[in-house]
């Protein structure tokens, strides 16, 4: 899922194309004009024809390739008759041997164009075509075969002031095509190229509206420095990046060979995700541009315009939804083994083995030492089976993988339906990252085997999300660290056996310079843990007092002051995508929710909410693969807040489903679905609140000045 050089090179390729073609509206009833010069340049480049095959003249482009010069041109948006060129080039390219003059005519620089029903939503051989101008090569299909050749009649005006459609006639068929495989990798694709637009189209509106908001002044700030305005832009660069994630996979399955079912589930789940955020992006846009949103010399109205006339082609998500409701999601998402090395191939079936073997199939206790044994024992046997760490260096007794291989373990593990994984990584990066070499070899190795339990102690009463604030003080006396104070939210405190805590070391020092990290016995004398009760009952979170506790100095993590630098590496890997078991286990939630909808009749809004559900899961992974690739070996970024965005979305929307599909659990006592539900209100607070994160993202990402 990470872009290649050559594609890199293409994307910025594109970008500086439409930097060189600026795009304003057109007078009122009107609609822009090709821009002859952008096109010119695209021939030029031997972009224009990006799915024609080489042999004829063509880039022979992948499904990849093309979506990203889609996405690019439409972020601009460029008036030319791209999307409608290579929707043509899709549909005649099984005939593509028999029709070589039509291929080189737009290889030399002809437009195509697609024909659809009236109402957009599928491809036709009678009804509109759209990316219409005269002298294109019209494409359509129908029962009776392939047309590749029409006659215009009457223009028709449509949102997109971008594209022209005309009614057409059909005057040329060929012959159906008898392969229904390659009747479904042409659907693919073509949704795949919709799906792009719409992506591009997003995110053009998204930087015009951001760049809008950091060059206007209100109140004598600039408007982008708002936190209502910055966490409205991040909400839609989430929702984008979810879309480009989803169109990316779609689009890599194809050039991969997938099985037409799974890349044409793969390709409508892409569509209906940037079909139902596309409109409200763009509407956000018109809002952070206030007034002259609505204005016709705003561009916000191209973008928007774009976008509804995007959504509609092929079909919106309803329809997407639709079909996929006689689809198994799932197999968008589907690990296409034979694509994986051999070496993490086989490193996943020996995993599954093991977890056929060893996994409990008992659920875990929720409280009380009943809870700690059961944890306790899922650890340390993953560490006898070799699955504890496995990018760890092997001295601390992890097996030196890739990072890659630690994400197969989580996913198998959630996939299997087995007790999470225990959460000891981003304690684990603390300690790699800061540890002296005594701290590595004294910590490392029990924190990774289970002997010894460890807490996190950063949060407090009054420290919350502004974790810098922080009042826990810890003042040197010879050769310990006196530590009082107050934590909380502290998860597993009552069975920890250490704990790696932040206190204030120098109170003179801006607040977040004056911050270290200590590394402290959970049995010294002086602590009182008070497990807190959670609205599903279960005690995980506990309250952590310290009295004058004494912590040897050689148990400081760093040096004095490095407090916040550590808190927020650990903090990265907690947010970021490193654990892609909770994906997994979505996507094994959402398919009970699909065996529950199929076992026994439901009503169709039902069934719909299901598919939602599915299709929100399947973009999540798809997004969760692509941050994974992007990152490699690299620590987290702010792309992290990104991802708990999107995890925490999806998390809350399948148990909203969950609950709605069985009411049992609001009638006597709770059970296992209403709790889940309950606990899923944790995802936008936990680790972070969201209204953190949509800061972050907007002010690190998006470039907004800080409020």
């Amino acid at each position: 899922m990470a872009l290649s050089p050559e594609q890199q090179l293409l994307v910025d390729t594109v970008a500086r194309l439409v930097a060189d073609h600026p795009v304003a509206p057109p007078p009122p009833d009107e609609v822009l004009a090709v821009d002859e010069g952008a096109q010119r340049a695209l021939v030029e480049a031997g972009l224009w024809a990006m799915r024609a095959p080489a042999a004829l003249g063509g880039a022979g482009a992948g499904v990849l390739d093309t979506a990203l010069v889609l996405e690019g041109l439409a972020r601009g948006p460029i008036p030319v008759p791209f999307l409608g060129t290579q929707l043509a080039l899709e549909v005649l390219a099984p005939h593509a041997a028999t029709q070589p003059d039509v291929v080189r005519s737009l290889v030399a620089g002809g437009t195509g164009a697609l024909i659809v029903s009236e109402d957009l939503a599928a491809v036709a051989d009678t009804g509109l075509a759209v990316d219409w101008r005269p002298g294109a090569v019209a494409v359509g299909r129908g029962d009776a075969g392939v047309v590749v050749s029409a006659t215009a009649g009457e223009t028709i005006a449509i949102a997109d002031l971008t594209r022209r459609a005309a009614t057409v006639s059909t005057t040329d068929r060929l012959e159906p095509l008898a392969d229904a495989a390659a009747v479904g990798r042409t659907d693919a694709a073509a949704l795949v190229f919709v799906a792009a637009d719409l992506v591009g189209t997003m995110a053009g509106a998204l930087d015009a509206a951001v760049a809008h908001a950091c060059d206007r002044h209100q109140f004598g700030r600039p408007v982008g420095s708002f936190q209502a305005v910055q966490h409205l832009c991040a909400d839609q660069l989430v929702s984008i990046e979810a879309a480009r994630s989803a169109t990316w996979h779609a689009a890599a399955l194809l050039d991969a060979g997938a099985a037409p079912d799974a890349a044409l589930a793969a390709a409508r789940v892409a569509k209906a995700w940037a079909s139902s955020v596309a409109r409200q992006v763009t509407e956000a846009a018109i809002q952070v541009w206030g007034g002259l949103g609505m204005t016709w010399e705003c561009p916000a109205h191209l973008y928007l315009r774009r976008a509804l006339v995007g959504r509609a082609l092929l079909g919106d998500e309803h329809v997407q939804h639709a079909r996929l409701a006689a689809t198994p999601v799932a197999a968008a998402d589907e690990i296409d083994e034979a694509a994986e090395p051999a070496d993490q191939a086989a490193f996943r079936r020996e995993l599954r083995r093991w977890l056929d073997e060893h996994a409990p199939r008992a659920p875990a206790p929720t409280r009380g030492p009943e809870r700690a044994a059961f944890w306790g024992a899922w650890h340390r046997s993953l560490f006898a089976g070799g699955w504890m760490g496995v990018s760890w260096p092997t001295e601390v007794g992890g097996r030196g993988l890739l990072a890659v291989y630690e994400a197969i373990v989580n996913d198998e593990v959630g996939a299997a339906g087995a007790p999470p994984m225990p959460h000891v990584g981003f304690l684990g990066r603390a300690l790699l990252h800061a540890g002296t070499p005594a701290q590595q070899q004294r910590f490392l190795r029990p924190l990774l085997d289970g002997t010894e339990v460890w807490c996190q102690g950063f949060s407090e009463p009054d420290a919350g999300s502004d974790l810098a604030a922080l009042r826990c003080r810890a003042v040197r006396d010879g050769d310990a660290w006196v530590v009082d104070g107050q934590k909380v939210w502290t998860s597993d405190a009552a069975w920890a056996d250490w704990c790696l805590l932040l206190v204030r070391t120098d109170p003179d020092a801006p607040k977040h310079q004056g911050i270290s990290a200590l590394l402290v016995d959970m049995a010294s004398p002086g602590i009182d843990v008070r497990p807190i009760t959670q609205i599903n009952g279960d005690t995980e979170f506990n309250e952590v007092f310290f009295t004058g506790v004494r912590v040897p100095v050689d148990q400081l993590l760093g040096a004095p002051g490095d407090g916040w630098r550590i808190a927020m590496t650990t903090v990265g890997y907690e947010r970021g995508p490193a654990d892609v078991g909770f994906s997994s286990r979505y996507a094994r939630l959402a398919a009970e929710l699909r065996a529950a909808v199929d076992a026994e009749p439901t009503d169709d809004v039902r069934r719909r909410a299901v598919v939602e559900a599915e299709v929100a899961v399947a973009v999540l992974r798809a997004h969760v693969a692509r941050s994974l690739a992007a990152r490699g070996e690299a620590p987290p970024g702010a792309e992290g807040s990104v991802d708990k965005l999107l995890a925490a979305r999806v998390e809350q929307l399948l148990h909203h489903v969950a609950l709605d599909l069985h009411a049992a659990p609001l009638v006597g006592r709770a059970d296992d679905v209403l709790g889940e539900y309950l606990y899923s209100r944790a995802a936008t607070i936990a680790g972070g609140t969201a209204q953190i994160q949509r800061t972050i993202v907007a002010e690190r990402l998006l470039g907004m000045p800080r409020g």
